[in-house]
């Protein structure tokens, strides 16, 4: 089974978040990874507040969070993981990377996706 990465990124701060989240996703898909893309979810309909449960959902399936780039929502994202990684043993902690960094880790054969 392919494992899971989220996309955190700015949204509401960037004119240009649909592109940067296809892109990503695209890359990190070339790779072999499932990607779980928030910017998918329909979030016109939802508050700026409402939108974080089920980001925070995803996140909880997720193996690892590629950040896209920094936003107030997206540090909200990083202090919610590091909330739940506090309960989770080593094995099973989400692990955060930068878009970059984890391309090249998962080039280098550091991260596999299955």
């Amino acid at each position: 089974m392919k494992k899971k990465v989220y996309l955190a990124g700015a949204v509401t701060s960037d004119f240009n978040y649909k592109e940067k989240f296809a892109q990503a996703e695209f890359e990190l898909e070339l790779l072999g990874f499932n990607v779980l893309n928030p910017v998918k979810i329909p979030y016109k309909e939802l508050s700026y507040n409402n939108y974080f449960p089920i980001c925070y959902g995803l996140i909880e399936i997720s193996r690892y969070v590629v950040i896209i780039d920094y936003s107030k929502g997206v540090q909200r994202e990083l202090d919610y993981i590091d909330f739940i990684n506090k309960s989770r043993d080593s094995l099973c902690k989400i692990k955060k990377y930068g878009l970059q960094e984890f391309i090249e880790k998962v080039k280098d054969g550091d991260i596999i996706c299955e």
